[in-house]
């Protein structure tokens, strides 16, 4: 994931692994996680069911507590821009051609988590990476126990890591290029293999495997999540071998917490309006949606009174629902409005509705 910050970062730096995470020196002593995680109560977002998901997801999104490890951590979202046809554009949701894109790592879908304490204006009020009027909102249980590979407490520029965006920097955006590329995922110390869980530059690359001093911006190293060990390589399908064995994903966020203020600067904007980076496994979201969508996909939301943003998420529900015969709540997100006492969830207005 990238935009406007990262691209100042990498032109400054004059290269674009700054943000790889690449680093060495004594392995940290974080703790993971148990394997499953709480997220509180079970997902009422279903189809009909729209008010009781606006205030679900407002539970999630104002609920996280540093003290608390039982608490939500917040909503993950993956931003898209304008709705286009399926036939137009099939992978506009995630991967699903297994098919090299400039380099890239096969099938990873970036998104990002947003919480009452972070991913904020000086307003105090909501973010939205890069400012896409589309976001796709998981479900919580799914980011936290099922589809997420690794986290950044920022960006973790991961469009150009191997190991399927949460290993070490792989600079080369030629798709022929079997040593370099994230596509092609090879092990730097051993062309000859894989990038995989157990390939030394990707173990360095982690949070455990860099001391805590260099975690910090523009540095990074990712947690690992229940996804950590899923295969990589191009045409892999999900491996559940060791699925669920890790989960440093509330870790990442407290070491955001501890990290992050307004009077520090990350990129061209201050770390507490900073994204982060939540790396998902394409090949698993494309299980879950053959298996039950709902599962999944938690709504559709749009930054409220932008009624095209509205008719565009509609859209995306009318593929949803061809696709797999269901649909999902559609959200607005009040993007004006401080989120003090209460979450920036809600339903749509009529009047947007009839535009």
């Amino acid at each position: 994931m990238h935009s406007r910050a990262s691209v100042v970062v990498a032109a400054a730096s004059g290269v674009a692994t700054l943000l790889s995470g690449c680093g060495g020196g004594e392995a940290g002593k974080t703790t993971p996680e148990p394997a499953v995680s709480p997220t509180g109560p079970t997902s009422p977002c279903k189809e009909g069911n729209d008010a009781e998901c606006a205030k679900f997801l407002n539970e999630q999104y104002m609920g996280y507590d540093k003290k608390d490890s039982k608490s939500p951590i917040g909503v993950t979202m993956r931003g898209r821009p304008r709705y286009s046809d399926e036939s137009e554009d099939p992978c506009n949701m995630w991967c699903c051609s297994h098919s090299c894109y400039d380099g890239q790592p096969d099938c990873y879908v970036p998104a990002a988590l947003y919480n009452h304490k972070m991913v904020l204006t000086e307003k105090n009020t909501m973010e939205i990476y890069a400012d896409t009027p589309i976001q796709i909102v998981f479900q919580p249980d799914a980011v936290m126990n099922t589809i997420t590979k690794c986290a950044y407490k920022y960006d973790g520029a991961a469009f150009n890591k191997n190991f399927g965006g949460c290993g070490v920097g792989a600079p080369s955006k030629n798709c022929d290029d079997s040593a370099d590329s994230a596509f092609n995922n090879m092990c730097p110390s051993d062309p000859t293999k894989p990038a995989d869980a157990e390939c030394p530059e990707v173990i360095e690359g982690t949070c455990d495997g860099m001391t805590e001093a260099d975690h910090n911006y523009p540095v990074t190293c990712s947690w690992r999540g229940p996804a950590w060990y899923s295969a990589t390589q191009s045409n892999s399908t999900w491996d559940k071998t060791r699925q669920g064995e890790l989960n440093e994903l509330r870790n990442m966020v407290t070491e955001r917490m501890d990290t992050q203020g307004f009077d520090k600067q990350c990129g061209d904007t201050t770390c507490t309006n900073y994204w982060n980076e939540i790396v998902t496994d394409g090949r698993i979201l494309d299980v879950l949606m053959e298996e039950d969508p709902a599962q999944l996909i938690a709504a559709f939301a749009y930054p409220k009174g932008d009624a095209q943003s509205l008719q565009d998420a509609q859209k995306f529900n009318d593929r949803l629902f061809n696709r797999s015969n269901i649909r999902v709540p559609i959200i607005a997100i009040d993007l004006e409005a401080p989120v003090d006492s209460v979450g920036p969830f809600g339903l749509p207005e009529e009047a947007e509705q009839l535009v």
